[in-house]
């Protein structure tokens, strides 16, 4: 196998034949994963699923106000090594997710819109239609409404907020964290998820 990073983890892996490497037999993405999880919910080690949120999120996550600038939130994103941050707007509520992926269709003649926009401008001018309202739950969830979340809408990242009312991000949850989480708790466990 190949791994392809992104950030802080792999994304993709490609899969090669064991006699002749050129040929490329898959390339399966945490997305892949994230679905097979879902789909083998009942596989979890003893109690995987009911992991509460607050116990495994990253805490304090990275954040960019709305009206900064694009190239700074680039910029956030390259120190940090991250693949996408949260979007809040001036009363700290989470109102977007600005992620690598956003940069789909940048070509050099729109590419003075990193230095002159900001970040909600950008996605809102760039996406030509409505925000996607990001994914969010509560620290009260568990692993399974995080997978759940994540394979429903097709997201890389899930945010924690305070309550269903109050937007306020205070954790975040990856498509990496789950699937440290499922390896550590199947190599302690000693269990292996057929």
């Amino acid at each position: 196998m190949c791994s392809l990073n992104g950030g802080n983890s792999t994304h993709r892996l490609l899969v090669v034949d064991d006699i002749d490497p050129m040929k490329l037999i898959a390339v399966v993405s945490q997305m892949d994963i994230i679905r097979w999880i879902h789909e083998h919910k009942d596989s979890y080690p003893d109690k995987t699923a009911r992991i509460v949120v607050s116990e495994f999120m990253m805490v304090r996550p990275v954040m960019i106000n709305m009206h900064r600038a694009v190239m700074e939130a680039l910029t956030s994103l390259s120190v940090n090594r991250y693949t996408g941050i949260g979007v809040i707007d001036d009363n700290g509520l989470l109102v977007a997710n600005f992620s690598i992926g956003d940069l789909r269709g940048i070509d050099i003649a729109n590419i003075k819109n990193l230095f002159k926009m900001s970040v909600i401008q950008y996605l809102q001018t760039m996406k030509q239609s409505l925000l996607k309202e990001p994914k969010f739950i509560t620290p009260g969830a568990v692993l399974d409404d995080v997978v759940t979340t994540m394979y429903n809408n097709h997201v890389h990242r899930v945010y924690v907020c305070k309550t269903e009312d109050d937007r306020e991000p205070v954790g975040i949850v990856s498509t990496s964290d789950v699937m440290f989480l499922l390896n550590f708790k199947m190599t302690t466990q000693k269990n292996i998820c057929v």
